[in-house]
């Protein structure tokens, strides 16, 4: 699966997870995003209008405007990353880890719930796939690299040794 499959599957699951543990007594919501990129916004809406709609919310809105005696679904992207570790030959394990700030505030103005929602899965693919399971024009489906052995091994020993000069040269010199 494409990570953008793997993300939608991970974000239905905590919202819809969400939305079974309250009530949503509002007809009519609307949603606010806050400090979400826009490539990541429409992907959260759309999954959020979906959700909402299963709770039978009849009318979504996005933007609350002028009323406020509507429901107001606030949700805010904490966490949205995927990795890929190395593990043995051509094979890497992907990481996905998201988390989800949502709160719903009643038409009344009463906050339903307020939650921070996390999923984590992971998988192991080959190499090769990296290239079709991310999707270059969507920012937030590309995954971050594992470290590699040189950053693992020759790094911290060239840094150690380095670090050892310096100190033995500051007493080195010192002491004449």
């Amino acid at each position: 699966q494409t990570n953008l499959n793997q993300m939608e599957i991970a974000y239905r699951n905590v919202l819809d997870g969400f939305f079974s543990r309250i009530s949503v007594p509002d007809s009519v919501v609307a949603l606010n995003s806050v400090d979400i990129s826009p490539s990541l916004n429409w992907f959260l809406e759309k999954l959020a209008i979906e959700a909402l709609t299963k709770t039978g919310v009849k009318q979504v809105l996005a933007d609350q405007g002028e009323e406020n005696k509507i429901g107001l679904l606030e949700y805010r992207s904490l966490e949205n990353e995927i990795h890929y570790l190395p593990i043995e030959g051509n094979k890497i394990q992907r990481t996905l880890s998201i988390k989800l700030f949502v709160k719903y505030i009643e038409g009344s103005g009463n906050i339903l719930s307020s939650e921070i929602l996390q999923h984590l899965a992971s998988d192991t693919l080959s190499k090769n796939q990296i290239k079709s399971i991310e999707n270059s024009s969507i920012p937030f489906t590309k995954g971050k690299g594992g470290r590699s052995w040189f950053s693992k091994t020759i790094e911290p020993a060239l840094t150690l040794f380095v670090s050892g000069a310096i100190i033995m040269l500051f007493y080195f010199y010192r002491s004449k």
